[in-house]
């Protein structure tokens, strides 16, 4: 399966949904590399953790809990924490469009896969190349690709 530029962006209600709850109302995608660069807010993370496991959350973006209180102080994220953010968001509203809602796409992320050696997709995201297997693995489960 080939990677593509949009495949990660997520076109129904529930990967938007996600999108704009974490990035805010005004987010727009092609505002997104700007934003990145410029640092996320830290209120984008922390709406991002709401309610999920802030531990496993933060090894996923390669965050210590230190660097988690410092960027709180600061109110903002540094660029290559922003990405890492920016994607793992991502993956998480194309897990809610193939799962068909945010609940169970964040089922998904925490529930160990044959696929991925028994791991979880959030323990696979850690870097570019386990995000990619990660989405290769639910456009797999999209389209009925088994194998």
């Amino acid at each position: 399966m080939n990677w593509s530029p949009t495949a990660l962006a997520p076109e129904t209600r529930a990967g938007k949904e996600l999108m704009h709850s974490v990035f805010g109302n005004g987010w727009r995608p092609a505002s997104a590399s700007e934003r990145i660069e410029a640092g996320l807010s830290f209120t984008a993370l922390a709406s991002f953790i709401a309610g999920q496991d802030k531990d496993a959350v933060l090894q996923a973006l390669r965050i210590s809990k230190r660097t988690f209180d410092r960027r709180r102080e600061q109110g903002r994220l540094l660029p290559e924490e922003s990405d890492r953010l920016y994607r793992l968001v991502q993956l998480y509203g194309l897990a809610a469009d193939v799962m068909g809602n945010e609940d169970a796409g964040k089922d998904f992320m925490t529930t160990p896969a044959r696929a991925l050696a028994g791991r979880t997709p959030l323990e696979t995201v850690r870097n570019e190349a386990g995000a990619k297997q990660v989405e290769d693995l639910l456009l797999r489960i999209e389209y009925g690709v088994y194998g």
